[in-house]
């Protein structure tokens, strides 16, 4: 589990020479040193994102990400263009030579007056949480091509980003790319990554045709069919997907019914979202026949179509109940609010 502080509005930190750092540059600062210090399975969220940008083969010391503007001077790049490179050691702009750090590559110094301290504390979450998963499969593959074959990652929620597609969702399929190739060259089997959903307009599309799938079947819906169906984006410019996701989303019905919201990722040199067909040929997903039938294994009674690895993450990470109402009175007494709960402990859950 990865835990971090980062300075909100109105909080600032000082550096190493004792200077306090307006609010802005603590978070950028903060941001840096949590890619430094947060690893999952021995590698760290800053070797993750080397690990994305450096080329199949090369040493991530060797990786360099652009930067597209400058925290100190304002200077801005349009395009691919970039107002300096940084490496793990930071690097330069070339405009007013301030220090970059790693995590400028991300665009983070500007989050917080952009788009405010909790959308801000959600995009955080989801780059974190896209490197977190590519340093657990990094990990994997370094103990053998044959372990990785024979392991599964499930995530909670679509394989997906909410980055531009340049940050993080390009050098994601290319980093999956390289992965199922060298599977492939092994005589091994696909990986075996698949994300879940439980909630938003897809997972509600889903339950409404869900009747039209037989039990123990999948349904691949056409990009034109979700423009029109599920997202009303008929008519914009750009193809679904495309800049968001690096797999698929499929709809099964699990053999008891339940319907699960599933993406997979495609095999090597093939888009999951693109103009192209193949994109939306069954074989271009050799992972899926493994992965739903590994799902419904999975299944868990806890509630409607739960995965038992998705419980036990949430039972991980998420506070006790008790906790979380002692927590919550705790603050109704320091700040003198009358205590109206109606929420009472029974014992464990069943």
């Amino acid at each position: 589990m990865i835990s971090y502080a980062l300075p909100g509005v109105g909080l600032s930190s000082v550096d190493d020479t004792g200077r306090v750092m307006g609010t802005a540059e603590s978070w950028r600062v903060a941001c840096d040193s949590m890619l430094a210090e947060c690893s999952v399975a021995g590698i760290s969220l800053a070797d993750a994102l080397l690990l994305l940008h450096a080329s199949p083969g090369d040493d991530i010391e060797d990786a360099s990400l652009r930067v597209g503007s400058c925290p100190e001077c304002g200077a801005y790049a349009p395009g691919a263009e970039a107002i300096g490179f940084v490496g793990r050691h930071g690097g330069g702009c070339r405009s007013c030579g301030a220090v970059l750090l790693l995590a400028d590559h991300l665009g983070v110094d500007d989050l917080l007056a952009t788009y405010g301290r909790e959308n801000a504390l959600n995009l955080v979450m989801d780059f974190t949480e896209r490197l977190a998963l590519v340093a657990t499969i990094e990990s994997v593959r370094r103990r053998g091509l044959d372990v990785l074959a024979e392991t599964a990652i499930v995530v909670d929620g679509p394989l997906s980003a909410l980055w531009t597609s340049e940050r993080m969702v390009r050098p994601i399929l290319a980093y999956l790319d390289d992965v199922s190739t060298e599977l492939e060259r092994a005589g091994l089997g696909p990986l075996l990554l698949v994300g879940v959903e439980k909630t938003g307009q897809d997972v509600e599309h889903a339950a409404v045709v869900s009747e039209l799938i037989e039990p123990g079947h999948v349904m691949k819906l056409p990009t034109d069919y979700i423009g029109t169906h599920v997202t009303g984006r008929t008519g914009r410019p750009g193809v679904y997907g495309k800049d968001n996701f690096y797999g698929r989303r499929f709809f099964y019905r699990r053999r008891d019914g339940h319907i699960l919201v599933v993406t997979v990722p495609a095999r090597a040199g093939v888009a999951p979202w693109s103009t192209n067909a193949v994109s939306e040929q069954w074989n271009s997903y050799p992972s899926l026949a493994t992965t739903l039938g590994l799902l419904e294994e999975l299944r868990s009674d806890r509630f409607e179509g739960a995965i038992q690895p998705l419980v036990w993450a949430h039972q991980e990470s998420s506070l006790a109940l008790s906790a979380s109402q002692a927590l919550a009175r705790l603050s109704q007494d320091q700040l003198g609010i009358e205590q109206n709960t109606r929420l009472r402990i029974k014992g464990a859950w069943s």
